[in-house]
């Protein structure tokens, strides 16, 4: 055992510290790639400072706690070198908040720490399974609807049964032709190449251990990625939610919508914030994505 900031830990709960650490910094990664798509320099700055402070203070308990860091477990798919450059040098301009960034490290503020804190996964039962609703969502027949909802439901079981009910994802091609699954964290997935040479018009749908809403990166998969053309939320209680394009979709009016909201609604990049401003960005994007809650 050992201790940090006054408390003491063992090493399990040490490991445990970790983990949400790496999930914050997975979650300021995620922000930093929706705000620089979005085209938000005050986000996409607020998100590289989060960032930079929790690298500090995770790193300044690893060393406490004698052992080593391990970034890999904070790879966000999209955050790439150029991103993580640009990141950077956000935060080295940003003097002013040394001292911000030496009482986080002190625990002078509470709000990394709040933030980490997370509601616990939703078990998924056989019940949650079988309310799962089919759902008519434009371009698809009656047929595909169906099938779509009962691979909702195997998409489900397959989380429980193979990922502790952690997030799982389905990619289908245009016409359902074939399935690839991917097993992810309770918080994360990566889809990896899993987009390449699937063709156009693809289906992806994954689940949401903690049955939330869409995310920031949720919104910055569908949009910017022009061979995606459908996003489904099967939440492990079994509720349903879809975007889907139609043909009317352009992803520049759509970035523009997207960043306004931020600016109107982010100013400390709080995840309440965030959350607010991608319901309203669709609630009030109606040209080109139908947004269906079940």
């Amino acid at each position: 055992s050992f201790t940090y900031e006054g408390r003491t830990y063992t090493a399990y709960q040490a490991q445990q510290q970790m983990r949400k650490m790496e999930r914050v910094m997975r979650k300021q990664k995620d922000r930093c790639i929706t705000a620089d798509a979005a085209g938000n320099k005050d986000t996409f700055t607020a998100a590289s400072i989060k960032l930079r402070r929790q690298k500090d203070i995770y790193e300044d308990f690893c060393k406490a706690a004698g052992t080593y860091t391990e970034y890999e477990r904070t790879f966000v798919q999209g955050y790439d070198r150029h991103l993580a450059a640009k990141t950077g040098a956000v935060t080295r301009a940003q003097n002013k908040f040394k001292n911000a960034q030496i009482n986080l490290t002190n625990g002078g503020n509470g709000g990394i720490i709040k933030e980490q804190n997370s509601k616990p996964i939703t078990e998924i039962t056989d019940k949650a399974i079988e309310r799962v609703p089919k759902v008519v969502v434009s371009g698809y027949t009656d047929e595909q609807c169906g099938y779509i909802q009962q691979q909702h439901r195997e998409l489900l079981k397959y989380a429980r049964d193979k990922n502790n009910c952690n997030e799982v994802a389905f990619v289908f091609r245009k016409d359902f032709s074939d399935r690839s699954e991917y097993l992810g964290t309770d918080d994360s997935l990566n889809l990896g190449t899993g987009l390449i040479g699937k063709g156009n018009d693809i289906f992806v749908m994954h689940n949401h251990p903690r049955n939330s809403s869409y995310s920031d990166r949720d919104i910055h998969l569908l949009i910017s990625y022009d061979d995606v053309k459908a996003l489904t939320i099967v939440k492990n209680n079994g509720n349903v939610e879809i975007l889907s394009k139609t043909p009317s979709f352009n992803i520049a009016n759509a970035k523009t919508q997207l960043n306004r909201s931020f600016k109107k609604y982010v100013k400390n990049n709080t995840d309440a914030e965030i959350n607010k401003a991608i319901s309203e960005f669709l609630k009030n994007y109606k040209e080109g994505l139908e947004w269906i809650k079940k």
